[in-house]
């Protein structure tokens, strides 16, 4: 499980930074002096958040794999992983780090990057689209005002609709996924 873990979240820091590097984001201690961080401020970009998007990769496998259940099930419920996630990423933007919509598409990212992940390690690939995310005002983009939790989490990420493709083999993650279910199961290494 630490194994499948380590690769989700190393996709999840891979993919975050490439957006980061495009987008070069200012952070909130970059608009207003008396904005006060309490942890040091990265000097990478603010947007997305990395925090948020790492959890909520990692939110979506383990749920995956405790239930079988998709990210739109489990943050529907508000499943466990997925609260432990939504605080990890409020607390950066309570810290000072970080603006509400920066987690926001940090938690969008990571649902992707988790479902992706379950995707290639069960040999299937989408036959839908997979979320996006705008910020902003209007057409269901996150609001100017608006500030993250999984209730709003619930109204964007969607149930990916998979359907099984032989071309699709990944070896090491089907690997590690299996090896996972079975330690859930007590059976595993």
């Amino acid at each position: 499980t630490s194994d499948l873990l380590d690769v989700v979240e190393r996709l999840a820091v891979f993919a975050e930074m490439q957006v980061k590097h495009m987008c070069r984001t200012p952070r909130p201690i970059d608009f207003a002096i008396e904005v006060q961080p309490m942890i040091q401020t990265p000097d990478h970009s603010s947007f997305p958040s990395g925090h948020s998007c790492e959890s909520f990769a990692v939110a979506t496998v383990l749920h995956r794999l405790m239930t079988g259940e998709s990210a739109a099930v489990g943050v529907a419920k508000q499943a466990h992983p997925f609260r432990v996630a939504e605080r990890m990423a409020a607390n950066r933007t309570v810290a000072g780090v970080h603006f509400p919509s920066d987690s926001a598409a940090g938690a969008v990212l990571g649902c992707a990057i988790g479902e992706y992940v379950f995707a290639l390690a069960s040999g299937k690939t989408f036959d839908n689209a997979l979320p996006g995310f705008a910020a902003g005002t209007g057409n269901g983009a996150f609001g100017d005002t608006e500030d993250f939790s999984l209730d709003w989490l619930a109204t964007v990420v969607a149930e990916p609709a998979l359907k099984d493709d032989p071309e699709v083999d990944n070896l090491i993650l089907s690997t590690a996924w299996r090896l996972a279910a079975e330690e859930r199961r007590g059976g595993g290494a």
